[in-house]
């Protein structure tokens, strides 16, 4: 079961990273400016192969990508890891340490000019991850030794540690909530009550590209039932936004659904301005709902 979850995180993590703009505002948004003033991110292009050993296949997939340094023809290669262990190993920079060897020495091998590797490695599990760098396992040995043995940065990013409001702030809807599924896909009532909000905010800025049953995948803890109502939801929003601007009239059915649209959306925090806009209902209507469901 684990690792069809793991396969399932990782082709979704490859398909989303596969499209151009999804990568761009996903290196905006992690990379720090040390890094991001150096790079032209608008010539970023995404790399169909991968440095993985076989011996690395259960531990990591990677995405590659490479961009120019900012006035210069040189560029760097951005690869960003997966982790797909539920169990961290401490040893992560010796394998990281084989993975760099490895996409060097293909570098090599296709006699063209080397290209600096960063190593990015993406967490989103439950368990806490210090990462240590190689001379750390080494710290009872003198100085003049440590000289000798391998030290490199690795870019490392535990979702889990990162903030829901700063994840709202990427203008990118669909990267957000794939961001924020990854980050709750273990905790079923926290992902509950972000997702309405999701879907919602989605329609509403007209993100074509958000793909709600990819999304619901990824949520392998969320019992059946409240994936049912997501999807139940997500239809209606996706329904309305057909029908805008058209009927008038509203079957009971629908108009039961309209109502129960308007309370969780309230709920998860959003405004009434912007219900009224994605139902197509008046903002007085919409007070109406919620003063009779005692909400305001």
């Amino acid at each position: 079961m684990a690792k069809d979850i793991n396969n399932i995180h990782d082709k979704f993590f490859k398909e989303l990273m596969a499209d151009r703009q999804n990568a761009i505002d996903f290196m905006q948004f992690f990379l720090p400016d040390s890094i991001l003033k150096h790079i032209d991110i608008q010539s970023l292009e995404h790399q169909k192969n991968s440095f993985i050993a076989p011996d690395l296949k259960e531990v990591f997939s990677d995405a590659i990508f490479s961009i120019k340094l900012l006035n210069s023809e040189e560029a760097l290669l951005i690869s960003i890891l997966l982790e797909h262990k539920s169990i961290k190993d401490e040893h992560t920079p010796f394998q990281i340490l084989s993975y760099l060897g490895q996409g060097y020495q293909s570098q090599i091998k296709q006699k063209k000019p080397l290209k600096i590797i960063l190593p990015f490695i993406f967490y989103h599990g439950k368990a806490n991850w210090e990462l240590k760098k190689i001379p750390d396992f080494f710290s009872n040995y003198p100085n003049e030794l440590i000289s000798y043995i391998p030290l490199f940065d690795i870019f490392f990013v535990d979702l889990k540690k990162l903030e829901d409001t700063e994840i709202f702030k990427i203008m990118n809807t669909f990267l957000s909530a794939a961001l924020i599924v990854q980050k709750y896909s273990g905790s079923p009532k926290e992902l509950e009550k972000q997702f309405i909000r999701i879907v919602t905010l989605s329609y509403f800025f007209n993100n074509s590209k958000f793909n709600i049953t990819e999304l619901v995948e990824l949520m392998e803890h969320i019992p059946q039932n409240i994936k049912k109502e997501i999807m139940n939801t997500y239809d209606f929003i996706e329904q309305k936004g057909i029908e805008k601007g058209f009927e008038k009239g509203i079957e009971k059915g629908i108009e039961k659904k309209e109502m129960e649209l308007v309370i969780n959306a309230f709920k998860n925090g959003i405004s009434i301005q912007i219900i009224s806009n994605i139902t197509n209902l008046s903002i007085e209507k919409v007070h109406s709902i919620l003063l009779n469901a005692g909400l305001k």
